[in-house]
């Protein structure tokens, strides 16, 4: 009984690991948040990149919105370090909470969203629900608030707006989908030559990456057409991997073009001062939309096959048991027409059509599909054979096939 009892969580026990968890929510966002702005935030960039932002709603959308606190948290933590002021701290830290409420929200409120990311559908609605829209929220919030504090000019006002909601929204678009798929996905790669071609692919993109955003090779190579070149990558992993080595390959890719800019090398060495990272940012929104969409445009054809698959061996079942049942029956009526030989001649007449019957049954077994070969019905029918019987006629024949055949389209259907 005692150790039953000790099996058993108690609410203090429960309320520690509560805790255990928000404090290891707000260290994570807040390493992240840190890592972002050390390496990836500049006043001079318009479009950084802010990978805090996708953990915060992944945060929220698997373990509920009542890690909020430990977003908030983490965000005060860093904005305190960096020397911000008292309302700039508050402000920046309750809009980073809030567009990650807001996300959480819009995406889970019709209870419709798969957290798996399965369909193209559900990729679409995060991206632009949980990222565009609740980080466009989030943004307005906080520079309007900052405005009004007199922290912000109008001068800066939307820069600093536009700033905040690309950053975010790239973070959403690149970690999120990471996050879930990697906590969500039961699509492991077990087998010893799925291990290998996808380290031989993930390889593969970071030697390109090299080559492409960090100028690897660049006196050999021509640097025009070097960009495309990773679409035609990330195009091969989610045929290949899937929406997990994708949600890889995109991460890689971000973070080895965003370090080639800061760099001043590879395809994006000029964006900082041409565009301010314009370019980077809709480089990496294109790629990982194609990237996504493939991945579960894929995935969802392979669901429909094994679908379709599974309803033909079902089928294909129902015929079997089908044909052997008439096939009792039969056996049964040849007893019958033994024991009341004056019957006999009505029974080999019904005899006759049940074994046509269990006849197209059988043919229907062994076809994957709804068509019947000619020359298979052919051999099905021969009059005076064990299949059909001495007094079964080719039209009764072809009634049942007839019969039977619009019993398996309705099937199907």
């Amino acid at each position: 009984m005692s150790k039953q009892a000790e099996a058993i969580p108690t609410y203090k026990s429960a309320f520690q690991n509560i805790w255990l968890k928000q404090f290891g929510v707000t260290a994570l966002y807040a390493l992240l948040l840190y890592v972002g702005e050390l390496l990836f935030d500049s006043d001079n960039i318009v479009g950084h990149f802010e990978p805090a932002s996708g953990l915060a709603l992944a945060v929220l959308l698997l373990g509920g919105k009542r890690y909020a606190w430990g977003i908030f948290l983490g965000a005060v933590l860093i904005h305190a370090i960096s020397g911000d002021s008292l309302w700039g701290i508050v402000s920046i830290a309750s809009c980073d909470t809030l567009q990650a409420l807001c996300g959480a929200w819009l995406l889970t409120r019709d209870g419709r969203f798969d957290l798996r990311l399965l369909s193209l559908h559900d990729y679409l609605r995060l991206i632009l629900l949980g990222g565009a829209l609740s980080v466009a929220i989030g943004a307005l919030t906080v520079n309007l608030l900052l405005l009004a504090s007199g922290l912000l000019t109008a001068e800066d006002y939307f820069h600093s707006l536009f700033k905040w909601w690309m950053s975010d929204t790239l973070g959403v678009i690149l970690i999120a989908p990471l996050v879930l798929v990697w906590w969500q996905s039961k699509d492991h790669w077990r087998k010893a030559k799925q291990v290998i071609e996808a380290c031989s692919l993930l390889g593969l993109t970071i030697f390109l990456g090299q080559i492409i955003f960090l100028g690897w090779l660049h006196d050999s190579i021509g640097h025009a057409p070097q960009g495309y070149w990773m679409f035609l990558l990330i195009t091969w992993i989610a045929m290949t991997l899937g929406t997990r080595g994708t949600t890889l390959a995109l991460a890689v890719v971000a973070i080895q073009a965003l370090s080639g800019a800061m760099r001043g090398t590879g395809y994006f060495a000029d964006d900082i001062a041409t565009s301010h990272l314009m370019n980077f940012w809709f480089y990496m929104l294109i790629l990982s939309m194609v990237g996504m969409s493939l991945a579960t445009y894929f995935h969802e054809i392979k669901q429909a096959n094994f679908a379709i698959s599974h309803r033909d061996a079902l089928i294909r079942e129902i015929h079997h048991r089908i044909k052997n049942n008439l096939q009792g029956i039969t056996g049964l009526l040849r007893q019958l027409a033994n024991s009341h030989p004056e019957t006999a001649e009505s029974i080999n007449q019904t005899i006759g059509q049940v074994q046509s019957i269990a006849a197209i049954h059988g043919l229907q077994e062994r076809a994957p599909t709804s068509n019947v070969r000619l020359h298979e019905l052919a051999e099905a029918w021969q009059p005076g054979s064990a299949r059909c019987g001495n007094s079964l006629s080719r039209s009764k024949f072809l009634q049942a096939m007839q019969r039977t055949s619009l019993a398996k389209r309705k099937l199907y259907r």
